[in-house]
């Protein structure tokens, strides 16, 4: 696949790089391995760019998905499942919340209990060790590994954190996230 110079180098000095909402086949979603934001750069390099260019333009790279918010007219305390807070966290050593919520239904959101949408999130911002790593044979695992080393949070740790809030519940994220493998 040939990409024109010019659409080339507006897709690379756009700090936003899009990213799909499935993560690509290899890569996975949990602490140990890739995610969306970290397989974008390879996804760049896939697509034809050079490596120099994606080094010397991306600043940074975010990965969003929406999950619907609890109705803040219903919602009612419920006690966390163990098991599907590990499975959201897989990978991560967080506490369950000791007060979460969960749907309940009334007619300001028709009876759903969600009225609306959150958006979870996952940046990485290209450091210059980062940037350093980007080449024609990367080594994606490592690059995760380093990003990771570098505060970046993965989706599942930013929805975690809206469960904790109160906002959405696991069973919602699980739904709007791949399986972790």
């Amino acid at each position: 696949m040939r990409v024109a110079p010019g659409a080339l180098g507006a897709a690379v000095n756009t700090v936003f790089w899009g990213v799909d909402s499935e993560y690509p086949p290899g890569t996975s979603n949990n602490a140990g391995s890739s995610g969306p934001v970290t397989s974008a750069v390879t996804r760049m390099l896939d697509l034809g760019a050079p490596h120099y260019l994606i080094q010397s333009t991306l600043a940074g790279v975010v990965a969003q998905r929406l999950v619907r918010t609890l109705c803040p007219h219903c919602k009612v305390e419920a006690a966390q499942d163990e098991t599907a807070w590990r499975v959201l966290t897989h990978g991560w050593d967080l506490p369950v919340p000791e007060r979460v919520f969960a749907p309940k239904g009334c007619l300001e959101c028709r009876n759903t209990g969600f009225l609306g949408r959150t958006g979870i999130y996952e940046m990485m911002l290209i450091s210059a060790r980062l940037r350093e790593m980007i080449s024609p044979q990367l080594d994606l695992g490592g690059f995760s590994a380093v990003a990771l080393a570098e505060g970046m949070q993965p989706l599942r740790i930013s929805a975690a954190a809206q469960v904790a809030r109160g906002i959405t519940t696991v069973a919602e994220v699980l739904n709007v996230l791949p399986a972790s493998e």
